[in-house]
Parts: C-alpha cells; structure tokens; sequence
C-alpha cells in the first residue's frame, strides 16, 4: 500500500513485522502504535511500536483475524476488531491466555454476537463502535461512571444495519458523538446524529448520491462539516460536504486502488491511501 503524500515527503525507517499488517493506530500521548495483522486465520498478532526507539514488541499470537484497532482517546483500552469479535485490551495488564479463539468465559472480549468480520471500528470521547462486515450492523460501547465495562458487558447493538451482503468497509465518529458515518461496498453511507444518546434501535439515514461502487474508509473534519471516503479499486475518493449532502471527486496522479483516509486533527489535509500505484500529489 502507498498513501499520497506530499511530494518532498519520504519514508524514513521500515518496521518489520513476521504478518501482513491490515491496520494501525497512535495513543494519544504520542509514544506508541499497536498494529495488528495475521497470515493465518486463529494467529492473528498484536504488535506495540515504541515511536522513540521504531521498535516492535508482539503482545499477541492468538487472534482471530485482526483486521482493524482504534485506541481510546483516553489511552486505556486497545480495541481489535476480529471475525466476529471486538477484543478490549488493556495496554497496562497484557494476558496472553485471555485471548484465545473461540472465546472462553474469561476472555476479555466485549462482543461475540456471531458476526462475520468486523468491518470498522471507531473511537469517540466517551463511546466505542463497530459494524458488522456484511449487514452493517452497529454496535455501541459506552462508558459508565468514567471508566470502560468489562469484559462481555456493556455493549449493545444499537441498529440491525440495511441488510445483508453489503459489505460495510469503513466507520467514523465524531469526538463528541454528534454524528457517526459507515460506508460499505454496496450500500449508501448511513449517518447517525447523537450516536452515543440515541435509544436501543437507532436510525441512521442514507445519505442520497452515495451509493457507488466500492465505497472503502471513511474519516469526518474534526468540525463535522465534511467527510471524505475511499472507493476501492477505483482511482478516486469522494468529498462528501455533510452540510448539504454534495459529492464531489477527489482524483490523484494515477494510483489504483484507494483503500483508506484519515484527516489532520487541524482539518487542513486528508491523507489518502492507495492500495495500488505510488501516488504522490
């Protein structure tokens, strides 16, 4: 994978892991990354990144297909997205035997609803969220009293999704949970206000003009005023203006393939991955 960078930007210092690596996120305090891949379907690994030193640690060789993670902004948790399981992990008190696949009664999983892969996390203030890879289901995790629930409690399904086979591929939310967007591969985007306060079956609404082929990541600016999402396979991303509900195209120099895309905590750049060509623009 490429991401579209400026062009006197250059990778610096490669980090070797022994499993592809599907995804990857920061704490908050800026000292470490934990990645997550697998090359094995029940061997899935957890890998924390020490920034200072670009140095990999293994935390984890027993996960079932890890394919997303997302840190709470507070640091406290490590959230994994899995076939059919969200693992909560607490960087601080690191288990092995807690994470074996399929799940025990001691398992630190927050979600074993049967579902198929985890299509998306997303992380706001006070509140965690995954959605189901084929239905689009929604799950919310919220916190109580200050502090995150345990292990296999305090999750709930908040919304049954559209339907079936429509691939849910990327998930994004506001820091204030004002407004949460999933995208899927053959589905419009669906928008939820109040994410975190709605009742126990919410209702997103799609979002007309956006049901086009492939729609992949997703990100929102941090004022909520527009999103941009990846359309896989394709050669361009979609700036999505939340106000009105216009698209407009965002096209590159060539790269194939646009997987993924993040927002500057400024909302000044969006970083746009390619999962084919080099792009550079």
């Amino acid at each position: 994978m490429s991401l579209l960078v400026a062009p006197n930007a250059t990778a610096s210092t490669r980090i070797a892991a022994d499993v592809p690596i599907y995804d990857v996120a920061f704490t908050p305090d800026g000292l470490y990354a934990y990645a997550v891949g697998y090359s094995s379907n029940d061997a899935g690994k957890l890998y924390r990144i020490t920034l200072a030193t670009n140095t990999a640690e293994q935390l984890l060789s027993a996960l079932f297909r890890p394919s997303s993670v997302a840190v709470t902004a507070d640091g406290a948790r490590v959230l994994i997205g899995g076939y059919g399981v969200i693992y909560q992990v607490d960087p601080m008190s690191i288990t092995a035997s807690d994470f074996a696949y399929p799940p025990v009664a001691s398992a630190k999983v927050w979600v074993d609803a049967g579902w198929d892969d985890i299509g998306g996390l997303a992380v706001s203030t006070e509140a965690a969220y995954a959605v189901r890879g084929s239905s689009g289901a929604l799950v919310r995790i919220t916190k109580s009293g200050g502090a995150w629930p345990d292990a296999n409690t305090g999750w709930s399904q908040i919304w049954a999704g559209p339907g079936s086979n429509i691939w849910a591929q990327g998930i994004a939310v506001t820091a204030d949970d004002s407004m949460l967007l999933i995208s899927a591969e053959g589905s419009e985007i669906y928008k939820l206000t109040n994410a975190r306060t709605c009742g126990g079956s919410c209702t997103p609404t799609a979002i007309p003009g956006t049901n086009e082929s492939g729609s992949h990541g997703i990100a929102i600016s941090p004022d909520g005023s527009f999103a941009y999402y990846a359309r896989a396979n394709q050669t361009s991303f979609r700036r999505l203006n939340l106000a009105t509900n216009a698209v407009s195209a965002i096209t590159g120099d060539g790269g194939s393939g646009t997987r993924d895309v993040a927002i500057s905590a400024d909302g000044a750049f969006a970083y746009l991955a390619y999962r084919g060509e080099h792009s550079r623009n």
